[in-house]
């Protein structure tokens, strides 16, 4: 998967929505800086963290 191509379009569905990445973030216990890092492509998220932000973000949209 190519995390900073998802992450991107993660960041428009919640745009869409009028939605903020900070509390999905908070939801799944990721630090905004990493968040950034895995934009950069510079660190990648472990399975289990990529799977929570995931998770989140699913919850948020079904939400909103």
């Amino acid at each position: 998967m190519d995390i900073p191509k998802r992450i991107s379009e993660i960041e428009s569905q919640l745009m869409d929505r009028q939605l903020k990445i900070g509390p999905v973030l908070f939801s799944a216990g990721v630090d905004r800086s990493s968040w950034t890092r895995w934009k950069q492509g510079i660190v990648s998220p472990t399975v289990a963290k990529w799977n929570s932000v995931e998770e989140a973000v699913q919850q948020a949209l079904r939400l909103a």
